[in-house]
């Protein structure tokens, strides 16, 4: 009985360690007083540098309100552009509007283009903000999510 729960115990480990965890980068500007959704769909359809905004039905987040997949032009990337997901969500007396992408931890993008994909990020976040929430200070954080064991995602590639 021991020799089978060491056994299986070994299979659990391996299994869990042959995993290749998904990690996300997000970029989030606070759009608050309450800015509504229509709002901030309008201003990511206007963004220079997105080229297709699709709404998502059902956001997995209970604090989401409203969740798009965006295709964002990128020249550099290859195939030109990259995918990733802008979302107004609504956490306590907080409302914040979020550019993000994912990846998978063997296919990190490389520095170069993170530091990219951030500035862009950080462009479609000021557009949503100057439209629709004109009053709010820019104050666009970064937040590395994902992963096993304590690692976390790339975050700023600034500084």
């Amino acid at each position: 009985m021991t020799g089978r729960r060491l056994s299986c115990g070994l299979i659990v480990i391996v299994a869990i360690t042959a995993c290749d965890p998904l990690f996300s980068t997000e970029y989030r500007q606070p759009i608050a007083p309450l800015s509504p959704d229509q709002c901030v769909e309008a201003a990511l359809q206007r963004s220079p540098h997105i080229a297709v905004v699709s709404r998502e039905k059902n956001p997995y987040d209970r604090a989401v309100t409203s969740a798009y997949h965006i295709v964002v032009r990128d020249s550099a990337t290859i195939g030109g552009d990259w995918d990733g997901e802008a979302a107004r969500e609504r956490r306590g007396d907080s409302t914040w509007v979020r550019v993000s992408y994912s990846y998978m931890g063997y296919a990190t993008p490389r520095r170069t283009d993170r530091a990219r994909w951030e500035g862009e990020a950080h462009d479609i976040l000021e557009t949503v903000r100057a439209r629709c929430a004109p009053d709010v200070p820019s104050a666009i954080t970064c937040k590395g999510v994902g992963g096993i064991f304590g690692q976390k995602g790339a975050c700023s590639t600034r500084g």
